[in-house]
């Protein structure tokens, strides 16, 4: 199937297109509105860790849970000077028993993964500049097998001032095709410069496209959009909040609205296997992170 977009999202992605050239030519005169990066003069490794509970988790623009859900992350960074390469895996678990699901792309039975992710990539980053290039495998827990798909990624993102933004760019290498494509504008409204949680405020537009059909080897059982063109654009302001409890340890909360254009399939697809091309919700993200500090 393919969406054309029509004058309201062509409209959209022009704003969305604007925007983020605005940042790149404000980039210089505002760079010292916002603060450094401080480039590491030796080699440095670094790690986290991180496990949180979700009410909703979405992945370009398509449904990922069936009920609230668990993920855990970790991940190793070796960083020197402007360069920098880092490693990692990524889990999301159901809580609940997922036997009636009734969309193929979501996992079905008793509790437990859903999906498992490995990645890797280097990094470039040279003041509010940066760059990114990797990869990345993801398994898919179903019933008798596990899919599997590859795809090659490359990121630029920029800070200019408040405002910040981020092109990506995914290339599929297995198990599916095409190309997938995302831009986003963020306005940082605030960080709270106070004792106590720190409590920042961003809102921000995303839009994704598809070039090109996935045609996943494994059939609908592997998520993402079925068609091409625009698959969605996404209004959002949340606030975060993250607590220190000592020994690096933080607690981490994030919420607020999001109104969601949907023009693929995939992302019109509710939970229960409904329809909506607008839908507006709140999800909530509670959990634990834990940064890791190696030698330098």
């Amino acid at each position: 199937m393919k969406n054309t977009p029509g004058p309201a999202f062509r409209a959209i992605l022009s704003a969305t297109a604007a925007a983020f050239w605005l940042i790149l030519a404000t980039a210089v005169p505002a760079a010292g509105v916002a603060a450094q990066y401080s480039e590491p003069h030796r080699l440095t490794a670094t790690g986290r860790l991180d496990l949180y509970a979700t009410t909703r988790l979405d992945w370009r623009g398509v449904r990922r849970n069936a009920h609230p859900a668990t993920q855990a992350d970790a991940m190793a960074v070796a960083a020197y000077r402007v360069v920098n390469a880092s490693v990692g895996a990524w889990t999301s678990m159901e809580l609940e028993e997922t036997a009636d699901e009734p969309r193929p792309d979501l996992r079905a039975g008793a509790a437990g993964p859903t999906q498992r992710t490995l990645w890797g990539q280097l990094g470039y980053r040279k003041g509010d500049l940066s760059l990114a290039l990797g990869a990345v495998r993801d398994w898919y827990t179903r019933g008798g097998d596990d899919p599997a798909t590859v795809e090659a990624y490359a990121v630029v993102r920029l800070q200019a001032g408040r405002w910040s933004g981020a092109i990506s760019l995914w290339e599929s290498l297995d198990g599916i095709e095409g190309t997938y494509l995302e831009s986003a504008v963020v306005f940082h409204h605030f960080v709270n410069p106070f004792a106590g949680p720190a409590v920042t405020w961003a809102s921000g537009m995303r839009a994704g496209i598809q070039v090109g059909e996935r045609n996943p080897d494994a059939g609908p059982s592997v998520p993402g959009p079925e068609g091409t063109g625009l698959t969605h654009v996404v209004l959002d302001s949340r606030i975060r909040a993250t607590i220190h409890l000592g020994s690096g340890l933080a607690l981490v909360a994030v919420t607020g609205p999001e109104l969601r254009i949907n023009r693929d399939p995939a992302t019109r697809r509710g939970r229960d296997g409904s329809e909506a091309d607008v839908r507006l919700w709140w999800p909530a993200q509670a959990g634990v992170s834990w940064p890791l500090r190696g030698r330098e």
